[in-house]
């Protein structure tokens, strides 16, 4: 996570799980409204950019999708690192993709600490539950052992992966940066106020220049001017 000169909040959220379990539908339906039909293999890793607003504070979400192809285990792991949220995704009539679940969640904590992390788990494909070969009450058993919160989704339904991708990035604002964020404007606040209310001590006296200019304009044209005693007998001898 890091934060830009404008303070948008830069957050890295990953995808895991089994490949034809839907990543990539849910990632362009959330971010484009699009759902392909057209199945795609995921070859590497693709990033993209989605920007939300929480307590007025701009987050920029770099979302990657990861292949889910074997194959691409040891460089999955490399854009993994330091990552802030992880929705592992399964595909409900698929039994083996549940259960490769834990695979790809120690996947994860190889190149992460789990204590800087926010997980998710997505049941896609939701729309086929006539298929469905994992029931609800299993994912969601399973996310409450891991501490994730559980979603049902289905990549032709924006408002389910809406909430989905909503809900882990709240949680992750809620639990890492509101407070420190909070605790940043008050002491902002803080010091806006005390320069504010901060006191000038002003010195009240004779100004030595006045003096000078006084004393100038007195014996102006005069080589020396007179002595208080002297200007008084002038003054005697006048009278």
């Amino acid at each position: 996570m890091s934060t830009t000169e404008k303070e948008s909040i830069n957050l890295k959220l990953i995808l895991v799980g089994d490949g034809h379990t839907g990543k990539t539908s849910l990632i362009n339906q959330f971010v484009n409204q699009i759902f392909n039909a057209e199945y795609i293999m995921s070859i590497g890793q693709d990033r993209f950019i989605k920007k939300m607003n929480i307590d007025s504070k701009e987050l920029l979400i770099q979302i990657w999708d990861t292949a889910g192809q074997e194959q691409y285990s040891n460089v999955n792991k490399i854009f993994i690192k330091k990552s802030n949220i992880c929705i592992l995704v399964y595909d409900i009539t698929s039994e083996k993709s549940f259960k490769n679940l834990p695979k790809w969640y120690n996947d994860v904590l190889s190149v992460n600490q789990k204590e800087n992390l926010v997980f998710g788990i997505a049941a896609n494909k939701s729309d086929l539950y006539e298929n469905e070969e994992v029931n609800v009450e299993e994912g969601k058993k399973y996310a409450e052992s891991i501490g994730a919160f559980f979603s049902e989704t289905s990549a032709l339904n924006y408002n389910t992966v809406k909430v989905l991708f909503e809900k882990v990035v709240e949680e992750y604002y809620n639990k890492f940066l509101k407070e420190t964020i909070n605790n940043k404007n008050t002491n902002n606040n803080n010091n806006a106020n005390a320069n504010n209310n901060e006191s000038k001590t002003i010195i009240i006296g004779q100004d030595k220049n006045l003096n000078q200019n006084t004393k100038k304009k007195c014996c102006e044209g005069k080589k020396k001017c007179p002595s208080p005693d002297k200007k008084n007998q002038n003054k005697e001898e006048k009278n």
